[in-house]
C-alpha cells in the first residue's frame, strides 16, 4: 500500500509540469499576447518573473523545434526555400520614440545579439496597432562608434557601404536622443532609399510586442520584387488580425 501511494504521489508530482509545458506549446501565441497586457498582480515581483519564465520556455521549445526541422532538410533545399521566403516576408518592428530618426535616416537599429527566426526582404515600422511605414531591406550592418568613427563588429566589412550609407549610420548614432547608440554592440537595418508611409492596421485587441512577421503573399495583389512604394500603396488602408 505504501509503495502504491509513493508511485501515485510521484506521478502527481511529474504530471503537472508536463501539462503546463503542453499548454505553453499549444497556446504559445495566445499566452504571449495575454501576458503582454498584464499590468498588475497582487504579489510584488511575481509578474516579471512569471512573464519571463513562460516566454523563455516557449521560445526555447519553438527554437528547438525549428532547429530539429532544419536538421532533417538538406542544406540546398533550405537555401532555396529561404530565398523564396525572404522575398515575400516583412518583419515589422515596434518604433515609438525612435520613429522620427528611423524615418529620417531610413534605418532601424537593434542589439547585435538579437536574432531573427526567418529571412525577410521588407521592414515595417509599427506603433499604436498600425504598421505606419515600410521599407525594402538593403543591408544589415554590424558596427560600433568610437571617437566619431564607425568600427566594424561581427566581421562586417564597412567597405561594402556607400558614402551615403556610412553617413546615415553615423548620423543616426549621433542624433538619436533616446538610446545610447555610441556604446554597446548594435546592428543597423538600412532600407533602399527611404521608408514609405502607409496605414496597415491591426483589428484585434492585442498589440504586438517587439516584432511580427508578415507573409506578404497572403495579401491580395502582392508579387515578389515590389518596391517599398508599391508595397506601401498595396497595404494602405488595409487591416490585419
Amino acid at each position: 500500500m505504501e509503495i502504491t501511494k509513493l508511485i501515485v504521489g510521484l506521478i502527481e508530482t511529474l504530471i503537472w509540469p508536463m501539462v503546463i509545458m503542453t499548454i505553453v506549446i499549444i497556446f504559445y501565441k495566445q499566452i504571449k499576447e495575454r501576458l503582454s497586457n498584464v499590468t498588475e498582480i497582487e504579489e510584488p515581483g511575481l509578474k516579471a518573473k512569471f512573464k519571463r519564465d513562460v516566454e523563455a520556455i516557449a521560445e526555447e521549445v519553438v527554437d528547438d523545434r525549428e532547429l530539429r526541422k532544419e536538421e532533417l532538410i538538406p542544406k540546398e533545399i533550405v537555401e532555396i526555400e529561404d530565398t523564396s521566403l525572404k522575398n515575400r516576408t516583412m518583419l515589422a518592428f515596434t518604433a515609438g520614440r525612435s520613429r522620427i530618426q528611423n524615418l529620417q535616416y531610413g534605418i532601424y537599429y537593434d542589439p547585435a545579439k538579437r536574432n531573427h527566426n526567418w529571412p525577410f526582404k521588407y521592414i515595417g515600422l509599427y506603433s499604436d496597432k498600425t504598421v505606419f511605414a515600410v521599407g525594402k531591406l538593403s543591408k544589415i550592418v554590424y558596427c560600433d562608434y568610437e571617437n566619431g568613427k564607425l568600427i566594424s563588429t561581427n566581421g562586417y566589412d564597412l567597405n561594402q557601404l556607400t558614402q551615403d550609407e556610412h553617413n546615415r549610420i553615423k548620423l543616426i548614432i549621433e542624433n538619436t536622443p533616446y538610446y545610447e547608440l555610441k556604446e554597446g554592440h548594435n546592428k543597423f537595418f538600412l532600407v533602399e532609399d527611404k521608408f514609405e508611409l502607409t496605414t496597415y492596421t491591426k483589428v484585434t485587441d492585442y498589440p504586438i510586442r517587439q516584432k511580427k512577421y508578415f507573409w506578404l503573399d497572403e495579401v491580395k495583389g502582392f508579387h515578389e520584387g515590389m518596391s517599398a512604394k508599391q508595397l506601401a500603396e498595396l497595404l494602405d488602408k488595409k487591416e490585419w488580425e
